[in-house]
Formats: C-alpha cells, sequence, structure tokens
C-alpha cells in the first residue's frame, strides 16, 4: 500500500479509494458501526511481553519488549509510543494486546514505551521529549541484549504517541542550544504514526487540548517551544513517513491529518497517507478491527 506521492491531491484519492476496497467499500449512510471509545480502551487487560527493560531511572521510563514467533533474526524493530494525550492517567498497558499481535503478524519485534507524563514528576515538558530519545537511543543497548537489529529501526505511536515518533524523526535537526536536545544514537528510517496529532497548533479544540499547558507551558511560551515540540514546524523531518488516520477520527481529526501531509509533501518529505474509511480513533490499535489489515500492511511496506 505504501506510495511516494507525485502530487499531493492525486495521492490522497488514490490512497482513499485504496482503503475502501479493502474495507469492502464504506457503509451506507446511517448505517456506521458505533466507534470505540476512551473506556474500551482503557478497559483494555494487559498482555504481558516477552521482556521488560528500564532505559532511564524512575518508574515510568521503561519498555516492554514483543518478539515476534521464532524465525529470522535480528529482527527489525519497532519503538511504539502509546497514546493518552500525554497524560498520566493513561499508560501503556491497553497497548499490550496491540503490540503482541503487531509481532505475530509482522515477524517484528516491537519495542512499547513507557514515558513520564503531563501530571507526574518530571513529565511534560521537558521531560517528555527527553524520554522519547531516550528510550530510541536505547535500541542501541538493547541491540547487545536481544537478537535486534539497530540499522533499520522504525519509530510509531498512536495519537499523542504518533506526535513523539514523528517528532523523534525531527530531533536531529534541533539546534544545539534547544532544551529539547539530546545526543543522537538512533535514528529512525521510518515513522508509522496511527492517528497522529502531527501539528500541536490544530490540537486546542480538541480532547487533547487541555494537556498543552502541561506539555508546552503556559501561553505566553506556547509560540517559542512549539517550534521545538510540533513536527509540523520541523519539517521536513527527512524520514519516510506513513500516516495512518481514520475518516470518523475525533481525536485526531482526519483534516488534521490531511494538513499535514500536504505540508510534509510541500516540504519535501516522502510520505503516504493511508485513509481508512469509516474508522475512528481506537480502532488503528485494535486487533481484529476493520481497520487492522490497513495497518498491519503499514508496518509491512518497506523502501
Amino acid at each position: 500500500m505504501t506510495l511516494h506521492f507525485a502530487t499531493k491531491l492525486a495521492a490522497i484519492a488514490i490512497l482513499t479509494l485504496a482503503g475502501a476496497s479493502a474495507l469492502g467499500g464504506s457503509a451506507p449512510p446511517g448505517a456506521e458501526p458505533p466507534l470505540l471509545g476512551t473506556k474500551d480502551y482503557v478497559a483494555r487487560a494487559a498482555v504481558p511481553a516477552d521482556q521488560r527493560f528500564e532505559y532511564g531511572a524512575g518508574p515510568s521510563r521503561f519498555a516492554d519488549l514483543y518478539l515476534p514467533p521464532k524465525g529470522v533474526r535480528p529482527l527489525r524493530t519497532v519503538v511504539f509510543f502509546h497514546g493518552g494525550c500525554w497524560r498520566s492517567e493513561y499508560g501503556l498497558d491497553p497497548v499490550g494486546g496491540f503490540c503482541r499481535a503487531l509481532a505475530d503478524a509482522t515477524g517484528l519485534a516491537v519495542l512499547s514505551v513507557e514515558y513520564r507524563r503531563v501530571g507526574e514528576e518530571g513529565g511534560g515538558w521537558p521531560g517528555t521529549f527527553l524520554d522519547a530519545g531516550a528510550a530510541l537511543d536505547f535500541v542501541d543497548e538493547l541491540a547487545t541484549k536481544a537478537a535486534l537489529s539497530r540499522e533499520r529501526v522504525t519509530v510509531s505511536g498512536h495519537s499523542a504517541g504518533a506526535h513523539l515518533a514523528l517528532w523523534l524523526a525531527a530531533r536531529a535537526g534541533l539546534p544545539p542550544s534547544d532544551p529539547l536536545r539530546s545526543p543522537v544514537r538512533v535514528r529512525p528510517s521510518r515513522v508509522v504514526a496511527l492517528a497522529p496529532l502531527a501539528d500541536l497548533l490544530d490540537v486546542p479544540g480538541t480532547p487533547c487540548g487541555g494537556a498543552l499547558d502541561g506539555l508546552l507551558g503556559p501561553l505566553s511560551l506556547r509560540d517559542l517551544r512549539v517550534r521545538s515540540a510540533s513536527p509540523a514546524a520541523r519539517l521536513p523531518l527527512g524520514v519516510t513517513q506513513v500516516l495512518v488516520a481514520g475518516t470518523r477520527d475525533r481525536i485526531a481529526p482526519i483534516a488534521s491529518v490531511k494538513r499535514y501531509a500536504g505540508k510534509a509533501l510541500g516540504a519535501g518529505d516522502r510520505v503516504t497517507l493511508v485513509e481508512i474509511p469509516s474508522a475512528g480513533h481506537f480502532e488503528l490499535v485494535t486487533p481484529g478491527s476493520p481497520a487492522w489489515p490497513s495497518v498491519v500492511e503499514a508496518f509491512r511496506d518497506e523502501d
């Protein structure tokens, strides 16, 4: 399903049709199924990982490794960041089943990252961003402990976690004086962003808007910090990006994802937009949902 765009409008139209075909066409008006909600998401039981590793000091600086069935080694790696509006009440447990199913379906090793979030000590600015960088760089060390490759690392995430995944593709371009800058040991070769909050200027007015004060600080600092923290402000990222979005998403609206895709394409990045008709926000991290085949395909496709 991967497509490198020649023109913005043509490419988006092609991928929209491809998504509809994969799902058998969109449902008739008025007959669309109910969407999964936040309560459904947080009620999911945790699925234990094969191993847990600490990538830093503190209770929220660890990552769970999900290994696929035995096969080719070393394994290509996906570093995955959960969503939840960057807020401390939402942790990584609900995406355990997603990571387990993704590893089984694709043969990829999936490293599910916990990180300090808004509402806990050290979370928000700049700790959330520094944790994301430290977790990605941990792959360099982890490759000495597990049969993982550090050469081609896909960074991914859902919702606020997809924002962090895209931001990680941009962090090497931050100036040395930037408070979010840290030494870069691992650079992603690819980003798969599920329902991304890719442009922080679009977040006010969405359900995640209330977390921005904690993530970026007061309004007086927001304009300056957005330049460092928003992927849309750091374009071009210089990394291939696959954006997966549901047409009925109320948390990461499809219009915002399309605007970001257009900006990234205009800046010269290689971008694929996979638009999934009738999917909402949480369907993208739900194995067995109608969106699941398209999500799996997004991780399988490589340049």
